[in-house]
C-alpha cells in the first residue's frame, strides 16, 4: 500500500506546483499575442512591461519600452487628458484600499 500513496503523493504535489504556472503562462500567452497593444503600468506611468504588439506599433524593441514613462507615447494634444485619468485610477485604487478577502463558505455538516 505504501508503494502505491508515494507516488500519488508526488504526482499531487507535482499538480499543485505545476497548475499555477500554466494558468500564469496562459495569461502571460494572452499578454504577448494580443492583437492590440499592452503595457502594465506602475502608479507613476512608468512602463512595466508591453506586448509585441505594442512594440510593433510602436517601432521598439519591447525592453526600450520598459522603465519609459507612458506619456511619452500620448499625442502631446492628448497628455492632459491622460494625466487626468492617471490621477482618476490612482485615486480609486487609494480610496478602495486592498481587496476584501472572501469570507469561507459555510459548513453544512
Amino acid at each position: 500500500m505504501q508503494t502505491t500513496e508515494r507516488p500519488q503523493a508526488k504526482v499531487l504535489h507535482l499538480l499543485m506546483r505545476v497548475l499555477p504556472m500554466t494558468k500564469q503562462a496562459q495569461y502571460s500567452a494572452l499578454f504577448d499575442w494580443a492583437p492590440v497593444g499592452c503595457f502594465t503600468l506602475g502608479e507613476k506611468g512608468i512602463v512595466g512591461e508591453a506586448n509585441r504588439t505594442a512594440a510593433q506599433l510602436l517601432g521598439a524593441e519591447r525592453l526600450q519600452l520598459v522603465g519609459q514613462p507612458f506619456s511619452a507615447f500620448v499625442l502631446a494634444a492628448d497628455r492632459k487628458e491622460y494625466y487626468r485619468l492617471l490621477q482618476m485610477l490612482k485615486h480609486k485604487a487609494l480610496s478602495s484600499g486592498p481587496p476584501e478577502p472572501h469570507a469561507p463558505a459555510p459548513s453544512h455538516g
